[in-house]
């Protein structure tokens, strides 16, 4: 879709014109309001879509408000994507039309109604309709439900509604799941359903993503020591949780794996932990064959740079045979100035790409 005639207006001030138009309400409203319907309608700019749909929301609180729900009427029946409706969705008709738009028979339509409806997803018909979707044919329908649901997922229908779906088979309803079930990590319902679905089943990947998202408790604690016991083999769960001692300890067998992903899923575990034991873990993983193994004990030693051994085994990264792990190294001290002069070292690289990255670690004002 080519940018329509407003395009270049817009960039000049017609956002700022027909704003102050829609505040005072005067003669020229009905044109305004029209011009800002084509650019909701038709832009492919996003800052000016938003900025718009902004304008508009204001402008249904005027005499235009019956034009402007008109034209989404309108536009919706001769094929208008739905998500473009989204900032007027706060209106009672426009959100009523968009949830009619939920029963076509186009799965590409459906999804982008929900698209439009998710800011609203607090009201009780848009929450019904949503949680029907869920059950959807189309499993792209499926995921988009589940993320616009994401906002009222602690509540506990909506929890329960989508907790019923972590078996669905769809590899794009399970990475919509993990997003959605992270947000409410912390609730015990999901907890205890994620902690059974750890132990065996199709959703024992999203069980160890959003477990490893979940605030650090001791009953948490204790139930994945429980279940490691019994010869779990994920890592990513336990990650909060390395913090507690048991934890941390647990993991330390796994450092001397053969496979290398094997040692950096458990470093991402033993790297939380509080110990001299775990610290000195990490530190001795900065030896390991692998570069990527090394690369995580560099991120994860971040956390305990406040102690000199962390400190001093990260600079001798800097001087590590291979250039990736030497640029993390200098990421990981460019907040601590005391360590810039040991980085400007870099700037004489001989690899080209570390040279110029320090470059820019080096002129960061806030380093990250």
């Amino acid at each position: 879709m080519p940018p329509t005639d407003h395009e270049h207006v817009l960039r000049m001030g017609y956002l700022r014109s027909a704003a102050a138009i829609v505040g005072s309400g005067g003669t020229s409203l009905e044109p305004a309001v029209d011009g800002l319907l084509e650019i909701l309608g038709g832009t492919r700019a996003d800052p000016l879509w938003r900025a718009a749909g902004a304008v508009l929301q204001a402008a249904l609180e005027t005499r235009a408000r019956p034009r402007i729900v008109a034209w989404a009427r309108v536009t919706l029946a001769d094929g208008l994507v739905a998500w473009r409706l989204q900032p007027l969705g706060a209106d009672p008709d426009v959100r009523r039309a968009l949830q009619d738009h939920l029963n076509t028979g186009d799965d590409r339509a459906r999804v982008a109604a929900i698209k439009a409806l998710a800011p609203v997803a607090h009201d009780q018909d848009v929450r019904s309709a949503l949680l029907d979707r869920l059950e959807d044919p189309c499993d792209h329908v499926r995921s988009t439900a589940v993320e616009a649901l994401r906002e009222i997922a602690a509540e506990p229908d909506v929890r329960d509604r989508i907790l019923a779906r972590v078996d669905d088979p769809s590899g794009r309803v399970d990475r919509a799941l993990r997003r959605t079930l992270r947000t409410i990590a912390g609730d015990p319902v999901v907890q205890r359903a994620m902690l059974e679905s750890l132990e065996g089943g199709r959703a024992d990947w999203i069980a160890d993503e959003v477990l490893g998202a979940a605030p650090p408790t001791e009953a948490l604690r204790d139930a994945l020591l429980g279940i490691l016991a019994r010869g779990c083999p994920r890592s990513a769960a336990f990650r909060s949780c390395g913090c507690f001692v048991e934890v941390a300890r647990a993991f330390l067998p796994r450092l001397s794996d053969p496979s290398a992903y094997v040692v950096q899923d458990a470093l991402r575990v033993v790297g939380r932990g509080t110990t001299t034991e775990a610290r000195q873990a990490v530190v001795d993983a900065l030896r390991h064959p692998v570069r990527f193994v090394r690369v995580e004990a560099i991120r994860e030693l971040q956390r305990h740079l406040d102690h000199p051994e962390a400190v001093a085994a990260t600079l001798d990264r800097l001087r590590d045979e291979d250039a990736l792990v030497r640029l993390w190294a200098a990421r990981s001290l460019a907040s601590r100035p005391e360590h810039r002069a040991a980085i400007a070292r870099l700037l004489d690289d001989a690899c080209p790409a570390v040279a110029i990255q320090s470059v820019a670690i080096l002129c960061r004002r806030t380093p990250r």
